[in-house]
């Protein structure tokens, strides 16, 4: 039995490792250099030699006495700030259309017989829009689209996953948004669809994992201390971020991986034992869509312990290896993720960036701004060469900052020319104002940044108005492909929620939103029509299925 256990958990491993490979070397190197790019912090901005020595040992500046510009024109960020509003302005009131399609001359007797159908179509329509507008206020939508955006922009890639929240008077769908670093793609697909399975990296407290699969949490063993536990060790509010410990029983916080797979877990483990009987009966229901949670320092799957193992029913077992969601049902998004890219490949399940073909001209624009603040600064300033025989008082008034000064000087003026000179540094090349525009010109081509978009007047007015209309859409191209996949991703997510909130979302749920109350010895397992409200009845017979595959 531990042996078996031992195996999946063993396979799926190095599964999972294969395909971190595959996604580093397809996506994952580019996405973190480009992310770096963005600008998450001012520490590398400004080097200074003299007061951190951390510097020194990864920046060797032998000349460097006081300390150094490194200058950045965010170009990254200002790519994001340009879009996010654009593409997020498409983003509109979500339509439900009835499936049905309308009924050819040729087929005009069944016309009546086909009205009833399309009334409970257009009330099912009518019903299930309103819910699907309803939800994203309920869980917060528009904040998670505007933190997946910097990532679908810069990194390629954005990622929604699709999960039952808890809501004022029950479970209701929503989608949250998590980074694209916590997806894994099986790693011998091309097409993300076609996969056979995905995987989610989640790092979250013990007890919550132990309450969740139904595990004692001693036997959970954390990679983290949470803020709260090193807090309540130390005596004082820790201002430090959840950092790893040794593995011992103060670590709170653990990591595992969340696998859905269209490809089994290994049934054939299970043909040889007969105690194993239930396990493979549930395998054989479940098919090929399984779902797993594998823990690095555990040699069973969450979600299957022993005991689960040996002393579950069927019907436990398969609960535990099911989805919670049936969406391989789905066959063109068959995952819980809904995922948003700008530039898909076509030979990988990993996209392109849109920040990758103008990475080199970041780095180089970079560069130039650091050469020519640091050439600023050096040309500005003041060096004077004097002689030893000029009294310490000339001196000092050659420093000093004081507006007018009169100093007295032993001698003839000619020979104070003679005990001092100002070095004059040599002016700048003009030719770097040029370039620096030119590159900075090319990164908004190669971004699809047109100066139009931020309300910049161009450099010629147009002379028609059909040449106006040819700019503008020569302007807003790019964008507006960029938009209408942002219009697409949320049509993906918005099914998802139809067909969860069809599936799991009873009238007990429903029904306080529609403002009906409901009978005192409601039974949400064998409700009584004619004790729910109206529109609850509509709900109960048009909406909501125990199918997934209607929903």
């Amino acid at each position: 039995m531990d042996e078996i256990l031992r195996t999946i958990v063993g396979l799926w491993r190095r599964q999972l490792r294969f395909a971190a490979e595959e996604k580093a070397r397809k996506f994952g190197n580019v996405a973190k250099n480009l992310w770096r790019f963005l600008g998450q912090s001012y520490r590398q901005l400004y080097i200074d030699t003299s007061d951190d020595p951390g510097w020194d040992a990864e920046f060797h500046m032998p000349h460097a006495e006081s300390f150094c510009y490194k200058p950045r024109m965010n170009l990254s960020a200002k790519f994001v700030a340009t879009m996010t509003p654009y593409v997020l302005a498409r983003v509109s009131h979500r339509q439900v259309t009835p499936r049905r399609p309308p009924l050819p001359k040729p087929l005009a007797a069944y016309a009546q017989m086909r009205a009833k159908l399309d009334q409970e179509d257009e009330v099912r329509a009518w019903l299930l829009g309103w819910w699907l507008n309803y939800l994203p206020g309920l869980y917060g939508l528009a904040g998670e689209q505007e933190s997946a955006l910097p990532e679908a922009l810069v990194k390629g890639r954005a990622v929604t996953w699709c999960e039952m929240f808890e809501g004022p008077h029950g479970d209701v769908p929503g989608h949250s948004q998590d980074s694209v670093d916590n997806l894994l793609i099986d790693g011998d697909t091309v097409k993300v669809k076609d996969a056979g399975w995905v995987a989610r990296f989640r790092r979250r407290p013990v007890w919550q994992v132990a309450d969740d699969f139904g595990l004692p949490a001693s036997e959970l063993r954390g990679q983290y201390q949470s803020r709260y536990e090193q807090a309540r060790r130390e005596g004082i509010a820790s201002p430090t971020a959840s950092s790893p410990g040794s593995e011992n029983d103060s670590n709170d916080v653990c990591e595992y991986w969340e696998i859905w797979s269209r490809a089994g877990i290994g049934q054939h483990f299970f043909d040889s034992e007969e105690r194993l009987k239930p396990a493979k009966e549930a395998l054989d229901s479940l098919g090929s869509n399984i779902y797993l949670a594998v823990m690095d320092n555990l040699d069973y799957p969450l979600n299957l312990p022993k005991v689960a193992l040996e002393e579950g029913t069927t019907a436990e077992i398969k609960s535990r290896l099911q989805w919670d969601i049936p969406f391989f049902l789905d066959k063109e998004n068959p995952w819980p993720c809904s995922l948003l890219d700008f530039l898909p490949a076509s030979e990988s399940p990993w996209p392109r960036s849109p920040l990758e073909a103008a990475l080199p001209l970041q780095v180089f624009i970079d560069h130039l701004w650091s050469f020519v603040m640091g050439k600023i600064r050096r040309n500005s300033r003041d060096l004077v060469i004097t002689s030893k025989q000029l009294s310490q008082r000339i001196q000092k008034g050659l420093v000093n900052a004081v507006d007018m000064e009169i100093l007295e000087y032993d001698g003839a003026a000619i020979e104070l020319q003679r005990l001092l000179h100002v070095v004059q540094f040599p002016e700048m090349q003009k030719d770097i104002w040029r370039v620096i525009p030119m590159a900075e010109r090319a990164f908004e081509e190669m971004t699809r940044m047109d100066p139009l978009l931020r309300g910049q007047v161009g450099s010629t007015q147009p002379r028609s108005a059909s040449e106006m209309q040819i700019r503008e859409q020569r302007v807003s191209a790019g964008p507006d492909d960029y938009a209408d996949k942002v219009e697409a991703w949320n049509s993906v997510m918005a099914s998802k929620e139809a067909m969860a909130s069809r599936t799991y979302v009873g009238i007990e749920t429903v029904a306080p939103v529609l403002g009906e109350e409901l009978p005192a010895d409601f039974d949400p397992k064998m409700p009584e029509m004619e004790k729910l409200g109206p529109i609850s009845q509509l709900w109960l017979y048009l909406v909501f299925t125990n199918d997934p595959a209607r929903a």
